[in-house]
């Protein structure tokens, strides 16, 4: 087992002029990189560092979404009938894929991030759905949570080619 040993930065071992401050990140993505934002889909209700998707030259990432309607709430969540919970998720996903240059049969992985205290009506509900939506059979996880962001029973986040 290789050890390495960290020795503490000691100002006089800075050179003339030069800051002890840890250095600021680069900002700037990688060329071909690209935030996707999408105005038909819910902005994000949180100040968290992340994006509605990234697109890179071949796949686009889409972060998790939640059964929420800013449409009709203004942001706020409702709660909804799972019927309506799953299409809204997939009516986001539309968005955000097109925004991105994608659709749903270049979704090659979904996860599925679904409530584990739901009954098992709701789960028949979403495949039902889901099948409607992802008639090219993606790979797929599903998750089991305790809790979820904003009182949402279920989320999905997606992994498309562009």
């Amino acid at each position: 087992m290789t050890t390495i040993e960290q020795t503490p930065l000691l100002p006089q071992d800075l050179e003339d002029g030069a800051s002890s401050a840890i250095p600021e990140p680069e900002l700037a993505r990688p060329e071909g990189i690209t935030e996707v934002k999408a105005p038909r889909a819910p902005a994000l209700l949180s100040n968290t560092p992340q994006s509605q998707a990234i697109r890179t030259p071949s796949l686009l990432f889409i972060s998790g979404q939640m059964s929420r309607d800013q449409r009709r709430d203004g942001g706020v969540i409702r709660i909804m009938q799972p019927v309506d919970a799953i299409e809204q998720c997939m009516h986001d996903i539309s968005a955000i894929l097109v925004a991105g240059g994608s659709s749903f049969q270049q979704v090659v992985k979904v996860t599925v991030y679904i409530l584990a205290d739901l009954p098992s009506g709701y789960r028949d509900i979403f495949e039902m759905v889901y099948k409607a939506y992802f008639e090219s059979k993606p790979a797929r996880t599903v998750v089991e949570v305790s809790k979820l962001e904003y009182s949402s029973r279920i989320a999905l986040d997606v992994i498309a080619m562009v």
